[in-house]
């Protein structure tokens, strides 16, 4: 059979929802070795309403946290959170070695690459401890 998509919609973002993605490669054009995307919302008390993360390559198929993203809900989004989320999504997902990465190595680029996106998302939209 032949598909033919006849339409996509795009939903636009609200003014207080943050995202990113980001990728770990060899190069821009290389399939990345952990891919990571995130997406919050903070409430005016800088609270998380609602948070999303979603790791790529480290297994067939893509990770979804949902225990993780639970329990950051609704605590005052800070730096020192971030690196509590970081953590606890590289220890919660199942990353798989080949010849291209170790399991170990990819759980540490799912931490570092999951800080960076929350980090990223925040600041770019004003978000500082200051």
């Amino acid at each position: 059979p032949v598909w033919l998509i006849r339409s996509i919609s795009v939903v636009k973002q609200a003014s207080n929802c943050c995202s990113a993605f980001l990728k770990f490669g060899r190069n821009s054009v290389d399939i990345g070795l952990v891919t990571v995307a995130v997406c919050f919302t903070l409430g005016d008390d800088r609270r998380i309403e609602s948070l999303r993360i979603a790791v790529g390559q480290t297994s067939t198929l893509p990770a979804i946290p949902e225990a993780v993203c639970e329990k950051a809900t609704g605590q005052q989004f800070s730096f020192k959170l971030v690196d509590a989320i970081a953590k606890d999504v590289s220890e919660a997902i199942k990353a798989r070695s080949d010849f291209r990465a170790s399991a170990d190595f990819r759980r540490h680029l799912v931490n570092v690459l999951v800080a960076r996106a929350l980090t990223q998302a925040a600041t770019e939209k004003g978000y500082n401890e200051n």
